[in-house]
């Protein structure tokens, strides 16, 4: 028996996320392929830097509760999150007492900043 259509349903909506008001649709596939090979919420703590930087439009970001409790992350899970990224050299992190962490996104692998202008093919990978 085939699916119903949107249209068939006058009932149903088309689902919305309203805690997040954008969605980045164009960041580095790279990155975010070697932060999904991390276990743990790794991932989920990836897309939320992803989120910020694109957000902001710069590779250097502070992570807040906000977002953290947005992307449902917990405190524990997140800075266990920044040590896999950080071992895998993702991002640098600046620590200050009693601040929040200053993630700077870097080249997967390597010790530059990640340059955010480059965009890769399908044909690629």
């Amino acid at each position: 028996m085939p699916f119903p259509t949107q249209a068939a349903l006058p009932h149903a909506r088309t689902p919305t996320c309203s805690t997040l008001p954008c969605i980045p649709v164009s960041f580095r596939s790279d990155w975010l392929t070697a932060a999904a090979s991390l276990p743990g919420k790794s991932l989920h703590t990836a897309l939320a830097i992803a989120y910020l930087a694109s957000q902001q439009n710069v590779v250097g970001v502070r992570m807040t509760r906000r977002i953290l409790a947005q992307f449902n992350i917990s405190r524990e899970a997140f800075y266990d999150a920044i040590r896999r990224l950080e071992a895998k050299k993702l991002i640098r992190v600046w620590r200050l007492p009693g601040r929040s962490l200053h993630l700077l996104l870097t080249e997967p692998g390597g010790d530059r900043t990640l340059d955010l202008t480059k965009t890769f093919s399908c044909a690629e990978y």
